[in-house]
């Protein structure tokens, strides 16, 4: 029976720090004389399991290679699949670890971010409806004012996506969608505008762990929703 080298139990270990978890999250086995090739259970919530057994083993009878994983690709029960090849096999392993990153993102928001983030999605609406002259667009000076708020917010969540509590990649996408709604500042209604922006930044908190979420709205979002530029 082939051994993995300890190559590719690092890869492994890789692979599980490619989404905001890390590999210090979940225990691993490797070369188990049964059969069972690698075994990952996310610490947490043991439930969440990836096993890949050997084709023509004690644990695995027949010709495939096959994974026994919990989450599956439908179900939080475990799903078995068939692998033709060792390499899809072994390489399915991130796609677990990203599903198990979901479930605890959408467990979390469920219990505790939900009711959170709609009270905040309610400030951004009174926010933007209490704004001088709502119904106009913004002067260059107030759009400035207001991408330098934003930008604030920003920084704060890249330290946090730096901390893999949000999605890597996910922070450049926003600043990407903001500058991109910087250029109609001046051209459609600030109320408009405001709420756009405000519920860009929250959908992006949406994907964000129950701590990270507590941090943002206790501290950088509530200070941008009591920003108020311009005549009083």
């Amino acid at each position: 029976m082939q051994m993995l080298r300890r190559g590719a139990m690092e890869e492994v270990r890789r692979n599980l720090n490619r989404g905001f978890l890390t590999s210090h999250s979940f225990t691993t086995h490797f070369n188990n004389e049964d059969g069972t090739l690698i075994t990952v259970v996310y610490s947490d919530c043991p439930e969440f399991s990836f096993v890949l057994l050997h084709p023509q083993s004690a644990t695995n009878p027949t010709v495939s290679w096959k994974t026994t994983e919990s989450p599956g690709r439908h179900f939080t029960s475990a799903e078995t699949y068939d692998h033709p090849r060792f390499d899809q096999a072994f390489n399915s392993v991130y796609g677990w670890a990203d599903r198990v990153g979901e479930e605890i993102v959408l467990e979390a928001k469920t219990h505790a971010g939900t009711s959170m983030l709609e009270e905040l999605r309610r400030n951004v609406a009174k926010t933007a409806d209490n704004l001088y002259e709502p119904e106009k667009p913004f002067t260059e000076e107030e759009l400035d004012s207001w991408m330098a708020q934003l930008q604030s917010l920003l920084s704060r969540m890249n330290e946090l996506e730096l901390k893999n509590e949000i999605q890597n990649g996910r922070v450049e996408q926003m600043s990407r969608e903001l500058e991109t709604l910087r250029k109609q500042g001046t051209k459609i209604p600030k109320r408009t505008w405001l709420k756009t922006a405000g519920n860009k930044i929250l959908d992006l908190l949406d994907s964000t762990s129950k701590a990270a979420l507590k941090t943002l709205a206790e501290g950088a979002v509530k200070a941008m929703l009591e920003y108020k530029p311009g005549p009083q």
